[in-house]
């Protein structure tokens, strides 16, 4: 018996991922399109005394290459 398993490829890692901040209550993420992407997540975790959280800060669209969060004073991003 003969078994192929065939799917499709998952694309590469995005490339040049950098953070700034326009200003003081925001921090923009810029990163490189990648071919063959449909959505990216953009995920984030903040470590605080007593636990570390993690969660899904955004889900973007194919031609996404930027997101801004806009912080709340005394916040992570």
């Amino acid at each position: 018996m003969n078994l192929l398993i065939g799917g499709v490829r998952a694309p590469s890692a995005v490339a040049n991922f950098r953070a700034s901040a326009p200003s003081t209550n925001q921090v923009r993420f810029n990163w490189d399109s990648t071919p063959g992407a449909t959505t990216y997540q953009l995920l984030t975790a903040s470590a605080t005394p007593a636990s570390l959280s993690a969660g899904v800060a955004a889900v973007l669209g194919a031609g996404a290459t930027e997101y801004i969060d806009t912080l709340t004073p005394n916040t992570f991003s």
